[in-house]
């Protein structure tokens, strides 16, 4: 078939080189071929290349700009006609989208964290196998092609670049409000930080989402596996469930989550409706059943209706020095502590270099404003952090035990032990009194953290561990209640705290 082919159109062999080069290019980038290789070794390249925000803005503008110059009736247009320069043309542009989508090799998680690295294969893939299968997307496919083949190609390639564009421009998002609003409209605000103006923005963005996925599953009605859904589903299951994106990022559990799924059920059972309505009204239902079955059946984690600090309860004061060397894992091997730390250490190095330019309205850095946070981002294991962390407490005094980040949602230095690669500084925060129950604005509280680990970041992976003490958390919270038991909630306060989650 291939040589009958090359007879009829001998450029069509440098278009199939080029398609396996695009292959190779792709599968080497997703199975961290450059990472094995040596670019681990390069500490130039892993402390200035891995979880660069530069890089993130890159993922967002490329994919639509590349994506919309590899189209053929835009290589065409742009550069000519001959089609096997086009074709050589195309792939390296391809490769080079491949090469920055997986940032320029930094593959930490190749490595660390299967789970891990299946789902960001997945996001990153997506959009490769909609340019790989999608028939628009050969340099020849508008060639000796009629008039409404021509358009319904043309179509299908714009699509995909419009939705796949669209999905990685949130990786845009830090450009846009550390760039574009405040050089454009005078508008400051800082990423990350509980302002309307940027859940505003963000809502928004994820409206624009749901009204691409209803565009793009409902282009073919004919048949619902096409190469397009088929790459969408791909994307989208590393895009949701990796971090538990789908629940854990307001935009995505609010909006574009629920309204995939709206889009989906009203495709899946054939309604076809622009709005959505029939769909929507089985979604409202279902949402409405399990809010009825959480308030009237699921029990909340119960929390003390008051906290007293281990100098007010002795039997936590007891706890936490009994559970000292636990935590520390004094009775661990060295390979253990040595896996954990390696684990910990790229989501240290990014949450360091997120730290690294925040800046309050006055000019002031978050990490001098914020002295006891900053502290938490560092690795364990040095001792002189620990006693620097200790002087500091020290030198601050109470306060800086529960001291909110007025610039990030209030949250209190115990709120990052979420990521609990640190567990010596929340062991030492904890034995000195800072409150696990305090609330954030976005009402996430420590005693929560701790309890999900929603990071799996902990040494054993097991929520609810602080360090290599398993079930800490779980048995730090009974004792608190031993001392002040819970708040009895009526219905009516089950159902506000559980809307309050939302």
């Amino acid at each position: 078939m291939i040589s009958k082919l090359l007879q009829e159109r001998p450029n069509l062999s440098v278009q199939i080189v080029n398609q396996y080069l695009c292959y190779a290019v792709v599968s080497a980038m997703a199975f961290g071929v450059p990472w094995r290789l040596g670019l681990k070794h390069w500490k130039w390249f892993t402390s200035n290349m891995g979880f660069n925000k530069y890089i993130f803005w890159l993922h967002g503008t490329l994919t639509f700009g590349l994506m919309w110059l590899c189209q053929p009736r835009n290589l065409t247009m742009i550069f000519g006609d001959d089609l096997d320069s086009l074709a050589i043309l195309q792939c390296g542009m391809i490769s080079l989208l491949a090469i920055v989508l997986w940032d320029f090799g930094f593959g930490i998680f190749s490595e660390q964290n299967l789970p891990m690295f299946i789902l960001i294969n997945c996001h990153h893939i997506g959009l490769f196998l909609a340019m790989f299968f999608g028939p628009g997307w050969r340099v020849d496919a508008l060639v000796d092609t009629d008039e409404s083949l021509r358009l319904i190609l043309e179509n299908e390639a714009s699509l995909d670049t419009c939705i796949f564009g669209w999905l990685w421009m949130i990786h845009s998002f830090g450009f846009l409000l550390e760039i574009i609003l405040p050089s454009v409209f005078g508008i400051k605000v800082v990423e990350g930080a509980r302002s309307l103006s940027v859940d505003a923005i963000k809502h928004v963005y994820a409206l624009g989402t749901v009204y691409f996925y209803h565009q793009y599953i409902n282009y073919n009605f004919d048949k619902f596996f096409t190469y397009q859904t088929s790459s969408l589903l791909v994307m989208l299951f590393g895009r949701f469930v990796i971090n538990g994106n789908w629940k854990n990022v307001d935009f995505l559990r609010r909006i574009e989550f629920p309204g995939f799924v709206i889009v989906v059920v009203d495709r899946v059972l054939g309604f076809h409706e622009k709005f959505c309505q029939r769909s929507v009204t089985l979604m409202v239902c279902l949402c409405v059943i399990s809010l009825v079955y959480n308030v009237v059946f699921v029990e909340i984690t119960p929390v003390p209706a008051r906290f007293f600090s281990p100098e007010d309860n002795p039997e936590l004061k007891k706890f936490l020095e009994e559970e000292t060397d636990a935590v520390l894992g004094v009775s661990e091997t060295a390979e253990k502590i040595s896996a954990a730390k390696t684990k910990w250490e790229p989501m240290s190095g990014f949450i360091l270099k997120w730290w690294d330019g925040k800046e309050s309205d006055d000019g002031t850095k978050w990490a001098q404003k914020y002295p006891v946070h900053f502290a938490l981002a560092h690795l364990p294991g040095d001792r002189e952090n620990i006693e620097n962390f200790i002087n500091l407490l020290d030198k601050i005094g109470e306060k800086a035990l529960d001291q909110p980040m007025t610039d990030f949602n209030d949250y209190v230095p115990l709120i990052l032990c979420s990521y609990q690669y640190n567990y010596e500084c929340i062991l030492i925060l904890l034995k000195k009194g800072a409150d696990p129950y305090k609330t954030s604005k976005d009402h996430k509280t420590p005693i929560q953290s701790g309890l999900k680990d929603p990071w799996r970041l902990s040494a054993t992976g097991k929520p609810g561990t602080l360090g290599f003490s398993d079930g800490f958390w779980e048995r730090f919270n009974a004792i608190c209640l031993k001392k002040s038991p819970p708040k009895v909630l009526s219905r009516q306060e089950k159902f506000y705290e559980i809307v309050k989650q939302f």
